[in-house]
């Protein structure tokens, strides 16, 4: 634009005489200033966006941690259930299996109330054979 120093110190001199010179500079200037602050702003975006992000892990990862502790704590407490669970079925399966047991004493304990009969009876009654 300018060679020298002389033709800048000019140019200045004829901006300060011509008031349409002045405006035009100060226009300029303002759009100059404008750029300038868009690609400061451009270039700085990304790192603003970055802080965004970090200040919402920051404000959300102690509800993160807090929600997952108590998961693992339910998830323990839900174990020791399931194997309660699993242990009262066995038992309950194991009954059942057992079923023809206690009709096999049902029965026995039938044959010696009825035999105990049949030997009070017989000592009641020394003559009865």
């Amino acid at each position: 634009m300018w060679t020298g120093i002389d033709e800048f110190q000019a140019f200045a001199a004829t901006m300060q005489r011509n008031p349409d010179d002045r405006d035009l500079h100060i226009k300029v200037k303002r759009a100059c200033n404008g750029i300038n602050e868009t690609i400061h702003m451009i270039a700085n975006d990304p790192s603003l966006g970055m802080y965004r992000v970090q200040q919402h892990v920051k404000k959300s990862l102690p509800k993160v941690v807090n929600s997952d502790n108590e998961l693992k704590a339910s998830n323990s407490q839900l174990q020791g259930l399931v194997y309660d669970a699993s242990y009262a079925d066995e038992a309950i399966q194991s009954i059942r299996d057992s079923i023809d047991c206690f009709t096999n004493m049902e029965k026995l304990l039938r044959e010696a109330t009825s035999n105990a009969a049949v030997i009070k009876m017989k000592k009641s009654s020394p003559h009865v054979l």
